[in-house]
């Protein structure tokens, strides 16, 4: 009888030890390889984002070329006459804070066409990753970006 509850528990326990394990593992090495985790040592949100507010947004991050990493529907995306902040949902927060990048450190917000869609393009001054918005809060980032760019809407030190 003890063997048999053996057997049925084991299975359990191991499943229990082990998909934490991974669930941290795979969420940090995402934050790593798209750059999350850089751009927080740099930009971590102090405080949350105000302005206009995209929830289930969905955005890629690309450190380099080869290993882009989307998030798709899980991103609350703010933007402001401040700057930008980015969010991610609690399941998918490990190495992955919340950001606020200033308009100020943004070198550019630029256009570029896909197959599914338009994105909007953040070039960050001195920093390898750019963030690709899909969508809605992509074309709000070229709208403000320009808006700012042509004095009509200064940015908020």
């Amino acid at each position: 009888m003890q063997e048999i509850a053996f057997i049925i528990f084991l299975p359990i326990v191991i499943f229990l030890v082990t998909f934490p394990l991974l669930w941290i593992g795979v969420t940090s090495l995402l934050s790593i390889a798209g750059g999350w985790s850089l751009l927080a040592e740099r930009f971590r949100a102090r405080e949350p984002g105000t302005g206009d507010v995209f929830r289930f947004a969905s955005a890629l991050f690309k450190k380099s070329g080869l290993f882009p990493v989307t998030y798709r529907g899980s991103l609350t995306i703010t933007i402001s006459e401040s700057g930008v902040h980015f969010s991610i949902l609690i399941l998918f927060r490990l190495l992955s804070p919340a950001l606020f990048i200033p308009w100020k450190e943004i070198e550019s917000v630029t256009e570029q066409r896909h197959l599914f869609g338009n994105y909007g393009v953040i070039c960050i001054r001195n920093c390898p990753v750019k963030i690709l918005v899909m969508g809605d809060p992509g074309k709000r980032l070229l709208e403000t970006h320009a808006l700012i760019r042509a004095g009509s809407m200064p940015p908020v030190r």
